[in-house]
């Protein structure tokens, strides 16, 4: 952390003041300010190099298991607004079901959502059905049953498969009339983490923060990292 923040907090200004230098923005830089950027970049990589071998090294050479800090599960969840796009969702777009370079359907509906003044776009069979969302799996806590959308013609992502078992999650596709009344909608991401849906289309979901089945998936998602 002490190699990262250096870098960080005094490499990133020393870079910008190189940078200007070389554009003509700024004063010519001495080379000691040349010799500190090298040495604030140098100590922040080896230090990130040294921490990263003695991770997978110490725990090889002395049988003791390297220990991790649990991220505070009620700050894994985050908080976030959705807007809901009818027949984003195709079923059967067997493409969809797999990661490639074709991502424009996805950027252009989350583009919408943020145009929006959203944070994710809930992608919907033309019938209303819940499929996805454009950078996440969707779970939806209705009743007493959790239920993601089964993986046709949507990404199976890694996130998903850790969840699914982890909270008994059925998969099938929620009803427009389901998930506009569930409890918790909740978007998981293998980078993000569990995402408690709040909002959608400017109404509340449940009482309009993260619950159980939010507290539950970052959990699962925490334990996996």
């Amino acid at each position: 952390m002490l190699a990262f923040g250096s870098t960080v907090l005094l490499g990133t200004p020393l870079g910008l003041a190189l940078l200007a230098w070389l554009y003509g923005g700024a004063a010519a830089v001495g080379i000691e300010t040349l010799r500190l950027h090298a040495a604030v970049q140098l100590f922040g990589f080896l230090g990130t190099l040294i921490a990263g071998v003695a991770h997978h090294l110490l725990p090889r050479f002395t049988g003791r298991e390297v220990r991790r800090t649990r991220l505070v599960p009620w700050l894994v969840a985050l908080l976030a607004a959705a807007v809901a796009l009818r027949g984003a969702w195709v079923p059967g777009n067997r493409i969809a079901e797999h990661k490639t370079l074709s991502y424009a359907a996805w950027r252009l509906a989350q583009r919408d959502a943020e145009a929006a003044g959203a944070d994710h776009a809930l992608l919907l069979d033309r019938d209303g059905r819940m499929g996805e969302a454009a950078v996440a799996n969707v779970f939806c806590a209705l009743g007493d049953e959790v239920v993601t959308a089964p993986a046709d013609g949507l990404l199976p992502g890694v996130a998903r498969a850790i969840c699914i078992p982890a909270v008994g999650a059925g998969e099938r596709a929620a009803e427009e009339r389901e998930w506009r009344s569930a409890r918790e909608i909740v978007a998981v991401n293998a980078v993000r983490g569990a995402t408690a849906i709040t909002a959608v289309d400017g109404a509340p979901v449940g009482d309009g923060a993260p619950g159980p089945l939010a507290r539950a998936l970052a959990e699962a998602l925490a334990a996996a990292a």
